[in-house]
């Protein structure tokens, strides 16, 4: 009774931290910040942390034992965040409030890891959907509002319905062969008529993990390995597309901004690349405006489509080889349909935060958030013996 008792504490306060960052969605908290004439933002997480410390504090025996192993990857990052605050523009204290929340929510994760089980991944599916319509709703509500022609601004997928809201989809109706086979086809035909690549490629990944026909090529690799060579690609790609005339049939111009990024990169002081830096983006621009190869619109170039590169010119080299090592990964039995399910997870978020993401691997948004708990997942010491 105790535990299960636990476990729906937890599952509320997992469902304050998924809403929390789910709330950042960009038509969510635009529609919010028109109604109440503020950024709820903040309120919204100080309450979060509130609710946290709450739990912590009454489900200490969980929290008796810190993993040290997470205090001292994180000290590094710390490091990074505090020597690279000089280049903020704004609040120091929301920087590193903002640090905070992010940093307070993985503890949390890692630490309560062993209450996440199949009902709680479900109760995820059931939230990333109730996301997906608000997005929506917020969506249509900001087009009557600001008079956009909404149908012609967001094409096919008219409702704007996210990713993550078919990934919950995918959840709840992964035990469901026929079902699920005909949701990832429609959701396949709704990407491709729309190119949005990222979210394609996520959906093959995640059917192909789940119904166990990759050949356990995803399971070879720890996540962190994957994280870095998806890093790697950024660079590759780069190398090859912006030197030519190819980027529209390949990476439609994410090649020339991912160049772009690593040749501010490369132009960091000593400093700034061993702890992160700032891009200055006027700046960038005229950089930019020399090279007659580059075919995308300047102004797009702040949208930086790679959750690893963004990772590393935040935090450095030193940020990104720790938080490296945090998402190393334990193996776990193929077998087992909590993991399986984790490990499709994991890697449908990372595709599309790979190619479609301008946030970094602390502070994240919901795929970041997702990548985080399907991490917790992998990591339970015995995955088949979680309580319920």
């Amino acid at each position: 009774m105790f535990q299960i008792f636990n476990l729906r504490k937890f599952n509320l306060v997992l469902l304050l931290i998924i809403l929390s960052v789910g709330f950042q969605d960009y038509f969510i908290e635009k529609n919010f910040i028109l109604i109440f004439n503020a950024n709820y933002i903040w309120v919204i997480r100080f309450f979060v942390i509130i609710i946290i410390f709450l739990f912590q504090i009454n489900n200490y025996k969980y929290y008796n034992k810190v993993e040290i192993k997470n205090i001292i990857l994180f000290v590094p990052i710390f490091m990074s965040i505090i020597i690279n605050s000089h280049n903020i523009d704004g609040s120091l204290i929301k920087y590193l409030f903002g640090h905070y929340f992010y940093i307070h929510i993985i503890f949390f994760l890692f630490q309560s890891k062993h209450l996440i089980n199949d009902s709680t991944v479900k109760l995820i599916g059931y939230i990333l959907i109730l996301l997906g319509f608000l997005s929506s709703y917020c969506s249509f509500d900001l087009a009557l509002k600001l008079n956009i022609d909404y149908a012609d601004s967001l094409g096919l997928n008219f409702i704007n319905f996210p990713a993550w809201s078919f990934l919950g989809i995918f959840i709840l109706f992964k035990d469901r062969p026929y079902l699920f086979s005909v949701l990832v086809l429609c959701s396949l035909v709704i990407f491709i008529s729309d190119e949005v690549r990222s979210a394609s490629l996520a959906t093959i990944i995640f059917f192909l993990i789940v119904s166990k026909k990759d050949f356990k090529i995803f399971n070879f690799f720890s996540y962190s390995s994957l994280i870095l060579f998806s890093l790697l690609m950024t660079l590759f790609v780069s190398i090859i597309e912006f030197d030519t005339n190819i980027t529209s049939t390949i990476s439609t111009g994410r090649g020339h901004i991912w160049a772009a990024h690593w040749m501010q990169f490369k132009n960091f002081n000593i400093e700034d690349i061993m702890f992160g830096g700032k891009v200055d983006y006027e700046i960038l621009k005229d950089l930019l405006s020399q090279y007659s190869q580059i075919n995308v619109l300047l102004d797009n170039f702040f949208q930086i489509h790679s959750v690893s590169l963004k990772t590393l010119l935040d935090y450095g080299i030193i940020g990104f080889l720790f938080i490296m090592l945090i998402f190393k990964n334990k193996k776990q039995d193929y077998s087992d349909k909590l993991f399986n399910l984790s490990n499709a997870i994991f890697f449908f978020c990372l595709a599309i935060s790979s190619l479609n993401s301008s946030t970094n691997f602390i502070k994240f948004d919901i795929y970041g958030l997702l990548m985080l708990i399907a991490l917790s997942i992998s990591n339970q010491k015995y995955l088949k013996n979680n309580v319920i």
